[in-house]
């Protein structure tokens, strides 16, 4: 053996691997009798270590994304029953005048939906930017994944009808009288 500092050494092993490390031992007393062994480790142990604080990140990071996304709902949400109840005469107006209940409920998620179009295009270059920038961190996926946008786009999409709902439901309840009364 050359005289320096081994700090590892790697073998690869098709079999078990108890009978090998016994051998490799062995080899070490009778070759290099000063040199300690310490623990051996499988690779898949030593990887899961030494990205352990990376995956630590990429969690905390998943939950801050997850509590924007129920924050972003939420906001739409409000957003949305504040305009409902700010267009209760209208949509008492409208419904007095022969609206169909059908066509009020697609009038608020419409205007949902073109809400969130508009967020998501521009999420999705704020997206593409913040994807460069931590295109580091990213293993194995490419900055510019297009499965990964179609996915935010749809949970964001998702998330903006669950969250047009609810108001969509409550503007369809409106009693046009008390609504035209309540001006």
């Amino acid at each position: 053996m050359t005289r320096g500092r081994v700090s590892g050494l790697v073998i690869r092993s098709a079999g078990a691997t108890a009978p090998l490390l016994a051998a490799v031992r062995k080899i070490l007393r009778e070759n290099a009798p000063g040199v300690p062994v310490a623990a051996a480790r499988r690779l898949t142990e030593v990887v899961r270590e030494e990205t352990e604080p990376r995956r630590l990140q990429l969690r905390v990071l998943g939950a801050f994304a997850g509590l924007a996304l129920v924050l972003a709902g939420l906001g739409l949400h409000g957003l949305l029953a504040y305009a409902v109840v700010s267009r209760r005469p209208e949509i008492g107006l409208r419904m007095a005048l022969g609206a169909r209940r059908g066509d009020v409920f697609t009038m608020i998620v419409g205007r949902a939906a073109r809400l969130t179009a508009a967020g998501a295009a521009i999420g999705l270059l704020a997206g593409w930017g913040a994807a460069r920038a931590m295109e580091a961190m990213l293993a194995g996926v490419p900055a510019a994944d297009p499965t990964t946008f179609a996915a935010a786009v749809t949970l964001v999409g998702l998330t903006a009808l669950s969250g047009s709902l609810l108001p969509s439901l409550e503007a369809v309840r409106v009693d046009p009288s008390e609504a035209i009364r309540a001006e």
